[in-house]
């Protein structure tokens, strides 16, 4: 085995028709320039705001299609799954889906988003009298 290692080291090593390891690799130096960072500006919450727009739009599209107002009582069926869930849909703001398009939902401690929705319908409220 070490007799290989060696032949095939050799060979490379004594070969001016191999490439040699200096030509196949360029090194390149190193920029340590990070740029500044201002702490002495105000705070900008544009980012935020237009994340809280854009969710805010996505909950009245989902509102006006199914019919559903978010955070009331409801059953639904997801996609492939036989037993519907009842509960209060509410939106599941901790998480934010990589695709922003797609709204994360939750009923209890389920979460899925809009697409899985299969059948969807309003449970009346429960009176206390």
């Amino acid at each position: 085995m070490f007799f290989c290692f060696c032949f095939v080291f050799f060979r490379l090593w004594a070969d001016p028709e191999l490439p040699r390891l200096q030509d196949r690799f360029t090194v390149t130096p190193m920029d340590f320039d990070q740029g500044q960072f201002d702490f002495d500006s105000p705070p900008q919450d544009s980012g935020y705001r237009k994340w809280q727009e854009e969710l805010a739009e996505r909950r009245k599209k989902f509102e006006s299609r199914y019919g559903v107002i978010l955070g009331s009582k409801v059953r639904l069926t997801l996609i492939g799954e036989d037993l519907p869930l009842d509960g209060i849909i509410t939106v599941c703001e901790s998480r934010e889906p990589k695709n922003r398009s797609k709204l994360h939902l939750r009923i209890g401690s389920r979460e899925f988003i809009h697409a899985q929705i299969e059948t969807i319908s309003r449970l009346p409220h429960e009176s206390r009298d």
